[in-house]
């Protein structure tokens, strides 16, 4: 795949080949990964497959570690959960979806520690926070604290030196209230 699209040859339904999540929208990622597949890196899946989530649904894995366990690291990964779910999920399913999320933060860190190095992850600000995600978790599985963070947040939104070594600021999006659908 990799060689076709170096010599400028398309895949016909590269979604499909990658088997890509329809809940991230090619229009906006498949620019990016035609680019990143057409590199002479190597590219590695870090999520958790669709199998392996409704199984930490069903049985919540114990998370090792005191990085990620930490109180207010969980406390704080619920409270996103809940709002971000516009505070319609029932509460039984609030200790599923955080384990999901450490679960998935895990697995990017693995993968992070197996990669040649240099090694960088593109992932989502919440799975990328030092204070919340994949860090905390690097810490815990014995890498030193040598990760850099760089988080993308919009003009107006702080981002705190706990959470990142570098902001890069994009132009505000016009407000808008994904909850809005739910009321």
């Amino acid at each position: 795949m990799k060689q076709q699209l170096r010599e400028g040859l398309q895949i016909a339904d590269l979604p499909k080949a990658l088997e890509w999540s329809n809940g991230w929208p090619w229009a906006l990622y498949g620019p990016l990964m035609r680019h990143a597949l057409a590199q002479d890196y190597s590219l590695r899946a870090a999520n958790l497959d669709r199998a392996e989530i409704m199984a930490i649904y069903r049985q919540q894995p114990v998370l090792q570690g005191e990085a990620s366990t930490a109180e207010e690291v969980q406390k704080t990964l619920l409270e996103q959960i809940r709002e971000s779910h516009c505070d319609k999920l029932p509460i039984s399913q609030l200790p599923a979806m955080l384990a999901v999320q450490q679960q998935r933060d895990r697995r990017m860190a693995e993968r992070m520690l197996k990669a040649p190095v240099p090694a960088m992850l593109f992932a989502g600000a919440f799975h990328v926070r030092r204070d919340l995600g994949v860090p905390l978790h690097l810490v815990d599985l014995g890498e030193p604290a040598g990760a850099q963070v760089l988080i993308l947040s919009e003009v107006g939104k702080a981002v705190t030196a706990e959470q990142a070594d570098y902001v890069w600021y994009t132009a505000a999006l016009p407000p808008e209230d994904h909850c809005a659908q739910f009321r």
